[in-house]
This record gives structure tokens, sequence and C-alpha cells, in this order.
């Protein structure tokens, strides 16, 4: 799971994401979901608030909480219905406790704000 802002920098990193190149990610993700912002607002809605990447082995699931994006990198173990069930579950959970550590994200290394996550895995 990883916690990126909207400008695509990367907030936190939690669990077991091998080789992944997770600044890329970030970057990339941010721009995905600027993006489909644009798709969005072409047929009437403000944002889309979740988007999912469904690959052969690997997927992504990215949920928009504000200005944050939660990115969720999964394998062909899970599937994307459990996903999006455990995102929604803990949705309430993670807003509250970004909203609590909003300072404490903004002024320190990524790896200092992983207890945020801690229990939203």
């Amino acid at each position: 799971m990883v916690l990126v802002d909207k400008d695509g920098q990367q907030i936190a990193v939690h669990g077991e994401l091998g080789d992944l190149d997770t600044t890329s990610l970030a970057s990339l993700v941010a721009g995905n979901v600027a993006a489909t912002g644009g798709m969005a607002k072409l047929i009437g809605e403000d944002e889309f608030p979740t988007l999912s990447h469904e690959g052969a082995k690997e997927s992504i699931h990215i949920s928009v909480i504000g200005r944050v994006l939660l990115v969720v990198v999964f394998d062909d173990r899970s599937s994307l219905g459990l996903v999006k069930l455990a995102v929604q579950t803990n949705l309430s959970g993670i807003s509250q406790c970004l909203r609590g550590n909003r300072k404490r994200i903004r002024h320190t290394r990524s790896e200092e704000c992983a207890p945020i996550c801690r229990d939203y895995r």
C-alpha cells in the first residue's frame, strides 16, 4: 500500500512491494488520477473516487481520499472485489487518520509515516 498526494509525492509505503519503484509509481498514479479527472468532468462528474487497473498477475486499485491517493498493489492471489471491500470497510478510519495526521504527513519522511498505514492493510 502506498499513500500519495495529488501532486505525485509519496507520503508513506507499507507492506511487501518487492523491487517496485514507489517514487515512480506515486508520480504515475497522480498523473493517472488527474487524467481520469479530466474524463470525469467531460461526462459531468467531479472525479472518479476509485480507479482500478487489472493485469494478468499484478493489479492496482486507487482510492481518492481528498488530496491523498491510497494505492493498493495486489497480485493474482486476491481479487479486485476483496480489495475494494477491504478499502471501503476501512475508508472512514483511514480518512480520520489522515485528517488527524495532516501536519505530520507534510513534515516528515515517508518511513516515519508508515504507522499511519499500519492498521489499514
